[in-house]
């Protein structure tokens, strides 16, 4: 994805954000986009509960599975 439009922003609101095992992390609160590229830069989780903690997740890390209508954050050993 290159650019980032509100219909995208709509469109990743609220979707589930998993591990690569399939361990929920959270959902997409909102989107960052750089201001000169236009380009997503992160995805920012809902806060947890728990800890109030901000979650920010790289674009590259992520990829949409929609068989299942979520993100899956993968990470490289």
């Amino acid at each position: 994805m290159s650019e980032c439009d509100s219909s995208t922003g709509q469109l990743l609101y609220g979707c589930p954000v998993v591990t690569s095992e399939g361990s929920r992390i959270g959902q997409v609160d909102h989107l960052m986009v750089d201001a000169e590229t236009h380009q997503l830069r992160y995805v920012m989780l809902a806060r947890s509960r728990r800890n109030g903690a901000v979650v920010a997740i790289p674009w590259h890390a992520l990829y949409f599975d929609a068989a299942q209508g979520r993100l899956v954050f993968y990470t490289w050993v």
